[in-house]
């Protein structure tokens, strides 16, 4: 059976879906176990939305300047 640390360093692969049947079966076994594991894929999955969406955010040179005038 997997262990927590083994889905923390599988993540990416397990939310892009990038396993093997058997690794992914493990997976699921894991994470029908153990609730800490799921939260932490449903952060991290919400982490690499809201990260995809904000790359797709087209930046100006006013946004950098407003950034700036908050760090100030």
């Amino acid at each position: 059976m997997l262990s927590c640390k083994n889905i923390a360093e599988h993540a990416g692969d397990i939310h892009d879906r990038q396993l093997p049947l058997s690794r992914r079966l493990a997976v699921r076994l894991h994470l029908m176990l153990c609730n800490a594991c799921r939260r932490f894929l449903k952060q991290y999955a919400l982490a690499a939305t809201t990260g995809a969406k904000a790359m797709e955010r087209r930046q100006t040179e006013g946004d950098a300047e407003q950034v700036l005038r908050r760090i100030d």
